[in-house]
């Protein structure tokens, strides 16, 4: 396995464990936008890199196992959206008022 293999590899199998680690009845809202945005930088690298079409399908299979579980997670709390919009229309605002 080259180098590259195992670094994305060793993002994946971090994500996994931090997923797996998480409380399904308490995810804080900024603890699932933080692991949201590292699986889009997992993306970003895997689709970025050299990879045989292989290996790339099965480390976003992966990935997308991991998403799905985090959108699960945020279908058992319905307050866990409504925070996240609202963060969301808060940053839009701040970003205006620069």
């Amino acid at each position: 396995m080259d180098d590259e293999r195992v670094r994305l590899e060793g993002i994946v199998s971090a994500l996994e464990l931090k997923i797996s680690e998480l409380d399904e009845d308490n995810v804080a809202v900024e603890e699932a936008a933080r692991l949201r945005a590292e699986l889009d930088e997992a993306y970003e690298q895997i689709d970025a890199s050299d990879l045989t079409d292989d290996a790339i399908d099965d480390l976003m299979d992966r990935l997308d196992d991991l998403q799905d579980i985090l959108e699960d997670f945020a279908d058992s709390d319905t307050d866990w959206d409504d925070e996240e919009k609202e963060e969301e229309a808060e940053e839009a605002e701040d970003d205006e008022d620069e």
